[in-house]
């Protein structure tokens, strides 16, 4: 006899199991599975786990597949537990598709051409990445000032952009590959992937990852094959606008630049855009000055990461950042975010410093706004800052708020102070969960502006002048966390933030 559908979920539910979030210190939302943990791990109701040698309760916890192998074997018992087992399936995991691994495509389009579409008809979470045959060569610049005195020519920039020679990348120990070349045919790869954009029927979560570059302080960049970029950008912007991906809610992409942004968020269309929940954006090329937290070993005194000068700097940029600089093309990404008046979850993740006063994103009427967001590597304005923070300006309820992950986001010298936005929070954000902040500074203008001068090894939650009597920064900062651990029960078991230049765990004892 054919149990009802009602315990069929019953007994398949045992294969989804639920893990305490892990300690979130130094907080940076680097892969989508972080992020997701972050924005979608649950807080409802408290669940008890044992440590091994204490049982606590917590609200904080992810959920995940367990045995999935055994949970297959289910589907062969009959149709009825098939579909239950593909609805689980549907939801929980992702379809990886490899650049680099051909075979990820040809076994997908097999599964088109089974009957009635076989598996791929219940994919709904997609993901494309592994594309390190993108990132082919390393560009090694250099001062011929030579070449270029008889032109008339003292521009060193200028100089040294027309001044290098370009070297294949070389065999390491993280390489699968014995012949390296400039470009890689990628064609069969994107033909596939084109037939597969054709076949599938409603992807609801996409994830993109491009290969991350970086400078070393010799004048030497990893680039890109650039013709290759452009051939997987025109693939995506196929799929984008297809059928598939009418009922698009949850996007992530890793690019480059902030020009690809662009690229992608121009395919979609302004109704999937419309129902758009959860936004990640992330910039992974770093080259060139001011890139990276690292590069001000280097680049002395450049505390507040706007040196441009690649010659001080010693940081060269890729090919992809001379054609498409983070700076020069961010409009490119602030209007796509603008364009999405629904989003619960936001995400924006740069190497070059972006400006976030030029984003002009206006929830719908009546919406409480943000549920949760993560900003790295910014400029800002306290008013940019809670505008992210707060419900539309048509509501009159408090902000939906309920995470928030800010790393390395500097205050400009005219733009207010920290406390503003702790305050804001406290009053304003009844809903707050988790708040999660390190690195934050001013500009080297401001007048609570405090040093670090090495930035990439000394943390804090916030670097702020300490002498001026009328800085309420930390104690701000101090009255969120004293709140959130209250409400979550304590820190050392129940809130799953570490942090920096904290007494709490002490005070606990």
């Amino acid at each position: 006899m054919e149990l009802p559908p009602e315990i069929i979920d019953q007994i398949l539910s045992a294969y989804l199991m639920k893990w305490p979030l892990g300690e979130i210190w130094r907080w940076r939302m680097n892969s989508r599975d972080a992020w997701e943990i972050f924005a979608f791990s649950s807080s409802q109701r408290a669940l008890g786990f044992w440590d091994g040698a204490h049982y606590y309760e917590t609200k904080f916890y992810r959920q995940g597949m367990y045995d999935i192998a055994s949970l297959l074997d289910c589907r062969l018992i009959s149709r009825q537990w098939d579909f239950s087992v593909c609805r689980i399936l549907r939801k929980q995991v992702w379809w990886s598709l490899q650049l680099d691994n051909k075979y990820t495509f040809e076994r997908a389009v097999e599964c088109c051409e089974a009957e009635n579409g076989g598996p791929i008809s219940w994919v709904r979470n997609l993901s494309l990445d592994t594309m390190d045959d993108l990132r082919t060569f390393e560009r090694i610049y250099s001062y011929d000032y030579e070449r270029f005195k008889d032109l008339d020519i003292d521009d060193d920039d200028y100089i040294i952009l027309n001044s290098y020679v370009d070297q294949l990348k070389t065999a390491d120990e993280w390489s699968t590959r014995s012949d390296f070349k400039l470009h890689y045919d990628k064609g069969g790869e994107l033909r596939l992937l084109r037939h597969l954009f054709d076949k599938l029927t409603s992807i609801e979560r996409f994830s993109v990852v491009f290969p991350s570059a970086e400078s070393y302080g010799d004048l030497i960049a990893q680039c890109y094959d650039i013709q290759g970029v452009d051939e997987v950008i025109a693939t995506l912007q196929y799929g984008l606008r297809s059928s598939a991906f009418c009922h698009l809610v949850d996007l992530s992409l890793a690019v480059p630049s902030t020009w690809h942004v662009g690229q992608l968020g121009s395919a979609l269309s302004q109704d999937v855009k419309d129902h758009l929940s959860h936004l990640r954006l992330v910039i992974v090329d770093e080259t060139g000055p001011s890139g990276s937290v690292e590069y001000i070993r280097f680049e002395e005194g450049n505390y507040d990461g706007d040196l441009d000068a690649i010659l001080t700097s010693g940081h060269a940029p890729s090919n992809l950042q001379v054609a498409y600089p983070n700076k020069d093309y961010q409009d490119e990404l602030w209007r796509f975010v603008a364009s999405c008046p629904n989003l619960e979850s936001l995400a924006i993740e740069a190497t070059h410093y972006l400006q976030l006063d030029l984003l002009e994103w206006n929830p719908t009427s009546d919406s409480r706004g943000l549920r949760n967001i993560s900003l790295r590597r910014v400029w800002a304005n306290v008013s940019s800052i809670c505008r992210l923070l707060s419900a539309s300006s048509e509501s009159l309820m408090p902000g939906a708020i309920q995470r928030v992950a800010l790393d390395d986001v500097k205050i400009y010298e005219d733009g207010g102070n920290w406390e503003e936005v702790f305050d804001h929070l406290l009053a304003r954000c009844p809903d707050l969960q988790i708040f999660c902040v390190t690195q934050l500074s001013y500009f080297t203008g401001h007048p609570r502006y405090e040093c670090n001068n090495r930035p990439w090894e000394n943390y804090s939650s916030i670097w702020t002048e300490y002498d001026d009597e009328s800085n309420n920064d930390r104690k701000s900062l101090y009255m969120i966390d004293k709140k959130m651990i209250q409400r979550a029960g304590s820190s050392r078991y129940n809130y799953p933030v570490r942090l920096i230049d904290s007494s709490f765990d002490s005070e606990e004892e």
